[in-house]
């Protein structure tokens, strides 16, 4: 009776465990196929137009809501930021330009996603300036060319800033405050569907095998800027790794710590987030069959 009654627990002990892994495996299925439609916002979170004093890293830092969706839509981001000439007088100096892709990225561990960059353009200056964003985006929509129906998108906005000694110094827990949010330039995407990629690109690794579908009506989805929050910790995770890409650089503006201590950078490996999710499926698949 003993011997049955061990038997008998270590069975409901492993029946326990199954099920627990089975709940995991269908939550992560429903993670990586959320429902439809969805809408998916792009805000440009920090600078805004306002006064900043100068900074040696100023950040530039956009968020990504929903993201989880944002895959499909194979987003581009590219800023160009411009001197604007004292008194207003016609023209501007380029003094600053990147381009952040998502590619690789793992977009699905979080709701927000935080894409940045930044530039020592600002650094001693007193001047104002002109951030140029472009955010380029694939649609899978019905097309008439049906050879190649994927159309590229370009979404494009600016935002003017001053920079001043005196001022206060940048901080992007403030910009996403209740009351400074919703002057945040964002666009939306309304998805309806994701569909299989048509055509293989040359610009590298795809982010997933799938296209957005996106809506035809207008219009578009009301942006949610407050939606996306920088807290203490978000802040000082994209400072770090602001700080560590400038001091992989050959000549930083910035004092490094040895041995590379200032914190994550700003790409990821993405072979060890898939490698991650196989060796999730590799153990969920052992403990059923076994």
């Amino acid at each position: 009776m003993l011997e049955f009654h061990n038997h008998n627990h270590c069975a409901w002990t492993w029946v326990t465990w199954l099920l627990i892994l089975i709940m995991q495996s269908c939550l992560s299925a429903a993670q990586a196929n959320p429902p439809f439609p969805a809408t998916v916002e792009v805000d440009l979170i920090f600078p805004n137009n306002d006064t900043y004093t100068p900074a040696k890293l100023m950040p530039i830092v956009f968020a990504i809501q929903n993201a989880r969706h944002a895959a499909a839509l194979d987003f581009r981001l590219e800023y160009f930021l411009y001197r604007i000439p004292a008194n207003d007088t016609p023209g501007g100096s380029l003094v600053g330009h990147d381009t952040i892709s998502l590619r690789g990225a793992n977009l699905s561990a979080t709701d927000t996603f935080f894409a940045y960059g930044s530039t020592t353009a600002v650094n001693t200056s007193e001047a104002s300036w002109s951030l140029v964003w472009s955010l380029g985006s694939q649609n899978c929509s019905r097309s008439e060319f049906p050879v190649n129906p994927i159309s590229f998108n370009n979404s494009d906005n600016y935002v003017e800033f001053r920079t001043e000694n005196d001022a206060k110094s940048p901080d992007l827990v403030a910009a996403t405050a209740d009351g400074t949010c919703a002057n945040t330039q964002s666009f939306t995407f309304n998805i309806t569907e994701n569909v299989p990629r048509p055509i293989t690109s040359s610009a590298g690794p795809l982010p997933a095998n799938s296209c957005a579908v996106l809506s035809d009506t207008v219009p578009f989805p009301v942006a949610n800027p407050c939606g996306a929050k920088v807290d203490a910790s978000a802040a000082s995770s994209i400072s770090a790794a602001i700080t560590a890409t400038e001091c992989a650089s050959l000549q930083p503006i910035v004092t490094c710590p040895p041995n590379d201590e200032a914190g994550g950078s700003r790409a990821r490996d993405p072979s060890k987030q898939v490698l991650g999710k196989y060796e999730a499926s590799i153990l969920l698949f052992t403990c059923l069959f076994l």
